[in-house]
Parts: C-alpha cells; structure tokens; sequence
C-alpha cells in the first residue's frame, strides 16, 4: 500500500512559515529606528583645505622626489557615511595610493593625529587607505583637518605600538588574571 501525503499536509506548515517569517521582518522593520544624525556645523570658511596647505612645506618619504602641496585636494577624499555602526561614524575619509609618499598612515600614526584634530570626536583606521570619523564638523572641515594631520605626520611622525595592551580590568573582568598554570 502506498503511503500518500495531503497537500495541506505539505503546504500549511510551509505557509505558517512564510507568514512568520514576513510578520517578523515588518516587526523588526518597524521597531528598528535609525538615530537622528546630529546636523553637520556650517564651514569655518570658504576654503577651508586652502587654509590647511597654505603654508604647508611637506617633505618626501622618496628621495628625488618632489611633493605638490596642492595634490593633497585629491589624494584626500571626505564624504558622508551612511552606516549605522556602533562607533557612529558619520564621515568617510579615503586616501589615495599616493598618500604614501607623504607618509605611511598606518604605521605613522595618522588616525591618533586626526582624532588630535579640533572638532574631531572619534576616528576608526578601519583599511589602508579608509577612515571612519566621527565629527559635527562639515566636510570641507573635515577635509581639511585630515590634510592638517596627515602634514602633521608627513613631518612628524608619530610611531603606534603594534600590540596594545587591554587595560587591566578588561583582563580581569575575563578571568586573565596573569597567573601561571601549574605546569610550568
């Protein structure tokens, strides 16, 4: 005798599914709101980067190899940041390949230099050549303070341990007490 399944056998757990599945996305969608963004302030002045390079006299990583400050209206690109990440960066700061020949931004400390920066709350070096900032500073501003803080490192470097380390309650609060196991 051959066994046979009812069609609502097979179709009503799926479509109990699909309802569930559908009235929990419009749940989350309608409980889930987006902060308000805090409005951007308005420019310090009608060029701000051309005050940051006005008096600019960067020095070249390469030898032969001259730097023009003007480059830097290209190499450094500001735009808003959509994300709504836990951090609340608002601002997207991208480098281009030829930032290296002014400094090496890892490893010279630039996101320390920018976040120094008046106006800038909180910086995420997130790739090479991407940074994550938070600030209510307009984008020409923001714009402008990186250029002030990439010149700052092009001169100066600022050199970040590789390893830092996690502040002590972090350590104990996981059970990372620093002691030895018995068997050493």
């Amino acid at each position: 005798m051959r066994a046979r399944l009812s069609w609502r056998l097979l179709l009503v757990p799926r479509v109990v599914l699909a309802i569930g599945v559908i009235v929990w996305a419009l749940l989350r969608v309608s409980l889930t709101r987006r902060r308000p963004r805090p409005p951007r302030l308005p420019p310090t002045s009608d060029d701000p980067v051309a005050d940051a390079l006005a008096d600019a006299r960067p020095v070249s990583r390469f030898a032969n190899e001259e730097l023009d400050v003007d480059d830097l209206r290209w190499i450094v690109s500001v735009d808003e940041w959509e994300s709504d990440d836990e951090n609340g960066a608002n601002t997207v700061v991208g480098l281009d390949d030829t930032v290296w020949s002014y400094a090496d931004v890892a490893d010279d400390g630039l996101a320390d230099a920018l976040v120094d920066q008046p106006g800038i709350d909180a910086v995420d070096h997130t790739d090479r050549e991407v940074l994550l900032v938070r600030s209510p500073l307009s984008l020409p501003d923001v714009h402008a303070a990186t250029i002030r803080a990439l010149l700052s490192i092009n001169r100066a470097p600022r050199p970040t341990p590789r390893l830092r380390s996690l502040r002590p309650a972090v350590m104990s609060a996981a059970d990372f007490e620093g002691h030895r196991s018995p068997s050493r």
